[in-house]
């Protein structure tokens, strides 16, 4: 609308200026014209006043030749000498005047441009009786051909500018009807992007429009369907992947169990056999230090047991909670890789959901067994507390890091886990990391979990 509306009104001026300039030409030739027939007439008429010497004559005709023309600024006659016989000037006859437009011996009639105080003046001379009686001249003002023309133009202008009024209000109503389904379109394109998908567009006619119109319905009915199978697959993955990690500590609690009431204790009456074994035998040294180092190697591998049992399901689990094991793995894995683990638990001293405590247990233990293995690091920081609705776990260390977007990263089981235990929860997981710089874990899980 702009764009046309400023090509009409540069047509309009455009327009405006050549009618004002094609006025201006034409109503200029017409002065010219007028002034050359007044110039005539007062010849025919004043001949004879000018041969009879009858100068009042004279001067009323040319006071009434000026009043029948309101253009006629002034008219004077000169005789053969030079003089002036007679003029239409009220305060006398300015004398400069004569020095204009001089008529040559010989030609009938001459015209010339005059540019005064007032204006320009358009200027006749013609002969009176062959030139032997002097000259007639006779002065057309510029006014009343200006006036016209300003009347003329703004008459033009006053139209372009109604009909531009009038282009812009139909326009306007026009432009309206036509994207009106264009800001539907936009507006449900709009909902679509920021995940509405019941939205839907009305279909308006069978134009080009209503296909548009028709095929996006469509496509919304597509993906709302999509949508929905997705929603599906994803809910049956959650709770598969809940029933599996459920399943997997259960399983880690059987063996744990296992590993330490049948399997332990089988490993300790073994042990106290062999404490019996070697009480008898104090006479014989080889068979004494033999069965002394069987018996150390046996303690060493029901430490190991022990430590084995307590990784899959840490009684301090269950006895002091989320805090008490978090305390217990950092010191687990302080004393055996040599490594500086600062621990803060803030704000969590009543007891969480078993889940929620599982969750965050487990890939507290995955980041650990990932320093270790990857980080080449000396120091980690464990920070859980509650941030807003959420409990925030923030695990640091001073690592060589990792490029996160590195597909081998990217695609790796330990970091999987990690997200896959917190979604179960509503959870999510964000890793920074730059290589020779660390690594940070944030973890963000909803306290309603």
């Amino acid at each position: 609308m702009a764009l046309v509306l400023a090509i009409i009104i540069f047509m309009g001026l455009a327009m405006a200026l050549q009618t004002r300039a094609v006025l201006v030409t034409s109503l200029g030739q017409q002065l010219d014209q007028r002034s050359l027939a007044t110039a005539r007439a007062v010849a025919a008429q004043g001949s004879e006043l000018v041969l009879t010497g009858n100068l009042y004559g004279l001067h009323q005709m040319l006071l009434d030749m000026q009043a029948s023309g309101r253009d006629i600024r002034y008219i004077y006659i000169q005789d053969s000498w030079g003089r002036v016989l007679s003029h239409t000037f009220n305060g006398g006859f300015p004398v400069d005047l004569l020095a204009y437009n001089q008529l040559p011996p010989g030609k009938k009639e001459s015209q010339q441009l005059l540019l005064t105080d007032e204006g320009v003046i358009h200027d006749a001379a013609v002969p009176v009786f062959g030139g032997q009686l002097g000259v007639v001249h006779v002065g057309l003002s510029e006014v009343g051909l200006r006036q016209a023309v300003f009347a003329a133009t703004t008459r033009f202008v006053i139209m372009i500018t109604i009909f531009s009024i009038l282009f812009i209000v139909m326009a306007y109503m026009l432009t309206t009807i036509l994207t009106r389904p264009i800001r539907e379109l936009v507006g449900a394109t709009r909902a679509v992007a920021q995940g509405n998908l019941d939205t839907t567009v009305t279909v308006s006619g069978h134009d080009e429009f209503g296909f548009l119109a028709a095929s996006f319905n469509r496509m919304l009915d597509s993906l709302r369907r999509s949508r929905a199978e997705i929603e599906e697959l994803s809910n049956l993955r959650s709770e598969l992947l809940d029933r599996v990690v459920t399943a997997q500590e259960a399983e880690r609690r059987r063996i744990a169990r296992e590993l330490h009431d049948d399997t332990g204790g089988a490993l300790t009456a073994i042990l106290l056999r062999l404490k019996a074994l070697e009480d008898k035998v104090q006479g014989e040294k080889e068979v004494a230090r033999s069965l002394a180092e069987i018996r150390a190697a046996l303690g060493e591998a029901m430490a190991g047991l022990r430590c084995l049992a307590l990784e899959l399901r840490p009684v301090v689990f269950d006895e002091l909670g989320l805090t008490g094991a978090l305390q217990q793995i950092a010191r687990d894995y302080s004393d055996k890789f040599n490594l500086k683990i600062h621990l803060a638990a803030r704000g969590v001293e009543k007891r969480l959901p078993p889940k929620a405590e599982l969750a965050i247990y487990r890939i507290v233990q995955e980041a650990l067994n990932n320093v270790i293995k990857h980080a080449e690091a000396s120091e980690v920081s464990i920070l859980l507390e509650p941030r807003g609705e959420a409990l925030r776990l923030i695990v640091e260390d001073n690592g060589r890091g990792f490029d996160p977007e590195a597909s081998a990263y990217r695609k790796g089981l330990g970091l999987f886990s990690m997200r896959e235990r917190a979604a179960l929860l509503g959870g999510k997981v964000i890793i920074e990391s730059t290589p020779a710089r660390g690594t940070t874990i944030y973890v963000d899980i909803p306290i309603t979990a």
